[in-house]
């Protein structure tokens, strides 16, 4: 191969490259917002899903990614959005599915924790996130139940394409995900293969739930 094809076969390969690299997440500039302390605390920390609003989009309700970075509250990032990418945040969005149609945010302390702190743990230890902080034992059925979903194809592109997930300019703050849209309800056949009670509930809830917005 002489100089100018191989120069012009490397310039080539970079450009495709480049192309590979930057046209999958599809992300977009936003600005998110999150709101004030819901006052959700459990094991000491505030859990979600927190109040925010987001750029371009009607939601309202949004979960931390990150426990192991920080966030204030009533303060606006500029950042960029995408849908899900991977197993980990499209086990995020089913468990943020499942929270939401539990009827979340409660104001019952009860609820915070059963349902909100201990899941949130399992969100940020899914994520891989914990930093220091030792798994929640509380957390652990949620994500199994979660790690099940996705084992068993239930997480589809249809579900994924109803959330969004923020992540800021500035990467020591955390990034969020939210719901969007109305997840669909699974075909009658896959609803069969569930191995959960708690699978069912989850993905039948969304068949009666309203777009968020």
């Amino acid at each position: 191969m002489n100089t100018v094809s191989k120069a012009f076969f490397q310039m080539a390969i970079g450009a495709l490259w480049t192309v590979a690299c930057t046209g999958v997440s599809h992300a977009t500039t936003a600005t998110f917002i999150l709101g004030y302390d819901p006052n959700q605390v459990y094991m000491g920390v505030n859990v979600g899903p927190y109040p925010g609003s987001l750029t371009g989009s009607g939601a309202t309700e949004f979960f931390c990614l990150n426990l192991d970075k920080p966030a204030a509250f009533d303060t606006s990032y500029p950042g960029t959005v995408s849908e899900p990418v991977g197993q980990s945040e499209d086990e995020v969005a089913f468990l943020s599915a499942y929270l939401l149609s539990k009827g979340s945010p409660g104001s019952d302390p009860n609820f915070v924790q059963q349902y909100e702190g201990p899941i949130s743990f399992a969100i940020w230890q899914i994520m891989g996130t914990l930093g220091s902080t030792a798994p929640d034992p509380a957390a652990a059925q949620f994500v199994t139940l979660a790690q099940n979903a996705y084992n068993q194809g239930l997480i589809t592109t249809a579900f994924l394409s109803n959330f969004l997930v923020f992540t800021p300019d500035n990467d020591s703050i955390q990034s969020f995900i939210t719901v969007v849209g109305n997840v669909p309800a699974p075909e009658p056949g896959t609803m069969l293969l569930l191995g959960s009670g708690l699978l069912a509930a989850v993905l039948f809830a969304w068949r009666w739930r309203k777009p968020v917005g």
